[in-house]
């Protein structure tokens, strides 16, 4: 399967070997790995930020909850 069709590229995209994905895999999964750890504080402020009260997301959740309600006959 060629991912590659379609795109002209002006240089080589790397190749990932097998055992380079298996290696990333792996560490994902292990509960103490350094970069799930990264990942889980990411989100969690990721998390606060969205729905924290005042913030865009909020509003704007706010802004389409009263307009469809609203517009409910």
């Amino acid at each position: 399967m060629d991912y590659n069709k379609g795109f002209r590229l002006e240089i080589e995209p790397p190749i990932v070997t097998a055992e380079e994905i298996k290696r990333g895999i792996i560490g994902l999964m292990e509960p103490e790995s350094d970069v799930r750890k990264k990942m889980k504080v990411m989100s969690e402020k990721s998390r606060k930020a969205s729905v924290k009260g005042g913030g865009s997301s909020y509003s704007s959740l706010q802004d389409f909850i009263g307009h469809v309600l609203g517009n409910m006959p």
